[in-house]
Formats: C-alpha cells, structure tokens, sequence
C-alpha cells in the first residue's frame, strides 16, 4: 500500500516536472510565483526530492554534450522583502535589471579567443553550442584577456543570450508566415 503523503509527493514532482516542460518549450501554464509555490512546499514535504536537484533544461538535441568546470546553478529566488534585506545585509549587492534568455558560457583561451561555448543544460553537462553561437553578432570572437601581463591563463564568461522585444515581434511574423509554432516568449 502506497502511503498517502508518498503520494502528494510523487503528484506534485509529476506535476512539477510538466510545469518545467512547458516553460522550457516557451509554453509555460503557470506564473513562476505559482510555480515556485509548488516547489517551496515540494521542499517542505521532501527537502532531497532528485526534482528540486534539477537545474536548467533536459539535454534534448544532438549537439555534443560538455561538461563544466563549475557547475552552473540557477540563483536563489525570494518573493520576500524581508528574505532579501537579509540577504543584502550579509552580502556584497549590485542591481542589475533582470534579463531571461538561455543561460550561456563562453570559454576564452589565455589570448582571448573564444574557443567554446555552451548552455546550461542540467547544470553539470551542457551543450556544445560554440558553431552556432558564432553566428550571434553581439557575441564577441576575441576579447583582450585580463591576465596577458600576468600568467597567461583561459577565462569563462556566463551571461543570458536573450532576444529583444522588437526583434521577437520580427520573429514571430516570419515564423507565422512560415507556418511554425509560435513561442510564447522570446526565452
């Protein structure tokens, strides 16, 4: 007999889960104030569930799969003005406005060449997008490296590629003439 709390929990991973599909598909069906509820009280009922050790998106195309040096993790999140004067309190803060796209590194080598590039993934492993992300012109091929003085050494960059609302409006009529499937957002 399956206990019935083991039950709310496996639902509620299930149901997670569904939730993560449809927003990394552009498709989400719940605000992520209504998802991270969800996962809060997912934490509360099981605090190790393997749902809540998920990070970014399934590795689902053919690209080849690379790992990272140091995991990239998602940021801690707060809907609390108190929680987050906490934090401030404890912590070095610069204010930036929040930017959602596909989360990014890009590996230089020790002359400032960009010789890799991929995408979160799952945190540990990634995708390797370097040949496609050479064709993204705000992307920059050669940066002057920091360390040329000192001991020469390779660096990584992380940053969110994103699409600007003016150029998603230009997308979606070309994708709409085209016959595609619309995105809901420019993620």
């Amino acid at each position: 007999m399956i206990n019935r709390n083991q039950k709310s929990i496996d639902e509620l991973a299930e149901l997670l889960l569904d939730y993560r599909l449809h927003y990394e598909k552009g498709r989400p069906k719940v605000s992520d104030e209504d998802y991270d509820k969800l996962e809060n009280h997912l934490k509360k009922l099981c605090p190790n569930h393997p749902v809540l050790e998920k990070v970014g998106s399934a590795l689902t195309t053919d690209n080849p799969k690379v790992s990272h040096q140091t995991p990239m993790l998602s940021l801690q999140k707060t809907y609390s003005r108190e929680e987050l004067q906490s934090w401030c309190e404890k912590h070095a803060v610069m204010g930036t406005c929040k930017v959602d796209g596909v989360s990014l590194s890009l590996v230089y080598d020790d002359k400032g060449t960009l010789t890799q590039a991929k995408t979160r993934g799952s945190g540990k492993t990634g995708e390797d997008v370097w040949q496609k992300i050479r064709w993204v012109s705000s992307c920059i091929s050669k940066v002057s490296n920091p360390w040329q003085e000192a001991d020469a050494q390779s660096f990584e960059v992380r940053g969110e590629l994103y699409c600007s609302t003016q150029r998603f409006s230009e997308l979606l009529k070309a994708m709409k003439v085209a016959g595609l499937d619309l995105p809901m957002s420019p993620r």
